[in-house]
């Protein structure tokens, strides 16, 4: 017993060090991109350049997030349009949406060092770009994502893996079905770090309380996919 108390202390030390270590690296590697950082303001009335992130570790607001980032720039009617450049923050809760979301955005881990270094200077808020869930905790306040209509698409080829597998589960063209979105508190428990996430249980459902809908809806000839 005291052997694996030992084991878990060893790992969340060497955790701990590991995070100082990289925080350290990025802090330093800020200050070394300073001046790069100074140029691009400087030479802003030509080209504004940008940083900013996404929080991938949660798909309830990495995905809006996106979304709304996406249809605010294809609605928006700015004299002057900006390069924007992210980083993503966090480990990925869909790698599929990570994927789909860089063909329309400038993504590398490199504009972490740069996003950071901007902030080191006064005005930063000039050249930084905060994800909807820090402005507005991601919510489309004023109906942006519905205005815009689609901002991201599927490939051909994506579009037909699709329908292969909803084929290979009976489903036809004209078949209609359900996503049923049941939240629990499994993810956040495996992968929500160190944070302790309790205060969410209430929001928690269980699946079995779907089941009479369910069997209604199958009656009806829909098909049910829980989501998760």
């Amino acid at each position: 017993m005291r052997s694996n108390q030992n084991l878990k202390i060893n790992s969340r030390l060497g955790n701990a060090l590991r995070r100082h270590f990289y925080q350290c690296l990025i802090f330093f590697a800020s200050v070394s991109v300073l001046p790069v950082v100074v140029l691009i303001r400087l030479v802003r009335p030509l080209v504004w350049i940008r940083f900013g992130y996404f929080g991938t570790q949660r798909i309830g607001h990495f995905a809006p997030d996106i979304s709304q980032y996406l249809a605010e720039r294809k609605l928006s009617d700015s004299r002057q349009s900006t390069i924007d450049l992210f980083f993503f923050d966090g480990e990925s809760s869909n790698k599929f949406f990570e994927l789909m979301s860089c063909r329309h955005l400038h993504v590398s881990p490199v504009y972490r060092v740069f996003y950071k270094s901007n902030k080191l200077l006064p005005g930063s808020s000039k050249h930084s770009v905060l994800p909807a869930q820090v402005t507005r905790g991601s919510r489309d306040l004023d109906g942006v994502t519905e205005k815009a209509g689609r901002t991201l698409r599927f490939t051909e080829v994506e579009e037909r893996i699709g329908k292969e597998f909803t084929r290979s589960l009976g489903i036809e063209k004209d078949d209609k079905f359900v996503c049923l979105i049941v939240r629990d508190s499994a993810y956040l428990s495996q992968w929500g770090g160190r944070e302790k996430w309790s205060y969410h249980n209430y929001r928690d459902s269980d699946i079995d309380n779907y089941e009479d809908i369910v069997l209604k809806l199958a009656e009806k000839g829909y098909f049910i996919f829980r989501m998760g």
